[in-house]
């Protein structure tokens, strides 16, 4: 689990023996001894530890041993951006040329990206992207600029930008008209999510395992 202490023992005969721990491959300095403990393991420390062990005869490695950072529950962003002070909130309409721009710009693109990958970069768990309420042509561009920025959110919890737009027909035309709209334009709405979710990475993915079944 993130936050716990990992240790790796190996037993070998015929001293004097000298011991040299990897990390994926590459040598951890000052990793000489027949145990190797990583402490406070975070994602960051996930995967293939092995270690070399020679004497005057030769020497030889072990077999890889998989560290699985075992997951939690996947925390939901409720907004996709962060300013410098930690302050987080949705910034498309304020971005310089997008779409759903509002006229008065804020941010330059370059910068509404760097603020998607800061949000990104302080999680310490699988996250997911909150539409908050905002509409789904602001919710999907978002989803879109995120996916340009290279973060690697695990999906998505969403429910007024692929309804909401349909409120103000139910009040006007009534519930047959409401049910009429969400099966054309609530389905576009959902099918627009789901095309920019090709984008999302599986949440295993986040503690360096190839599947869920992995972190079992």
């Amino acid at each position: 689990m993130a936050g716990s202490n990992a240790t790796f023992v190996v037993s070998a005969t015929t001293p004097p023996l000298a011991y040299q721990w990897r990390f994926n491959g590459t040598n951890l300095s000052g990793a000489t001894n027949s145990a190797y403990t990583r402490s406070n393991v975070q994602r960051t420390n996930a995967g293939n530890y092995s270690v070399a062990i020679t004497n005057a005869f030769g020497g030889l490695s072990s077999s890889n041993a998989l560290l699985a950072v075992t997951p939690v529950t996947p925390v939901t962003i409720g907004s996709i951006s962060v300013l410098p002070d930690g302050r987080v909130f949705y910034v498309m309409k304020f971005v310089e040329g997008a779409k759903v721009s509002g006229g008065q710009h804020a941010y330059s693109k370059k910068e509404a990206m760097d603020h998607f990958r800061r949000a990104a970069e302080v999680s310490t768990k699988p996250f997911i992207y909150l539409s908050a309420g905002v509409s789904n042509p602001e919710f999907t561009e978002a989803l879109e600029l995120a996916a340009e920025a290279g973060t690697k959110f695990s999906g998505v919890l969403c429910g007024r930008a692929t309804w909401k737009d349909g409120i103000a027909v139910f009040g006007k035309q009534g519930g047959a008209a409401f049910r009429k709209w969400l099966e054309d334009e609530g389905v576009k709405n959902i099918q627009n999510v789901n095309d920019r979710l090709k984008a999302a990475h599986p949440w295993f993915e986040f503690y360096g395992a190839k599947s869920a079944d992995a972190l079992a």
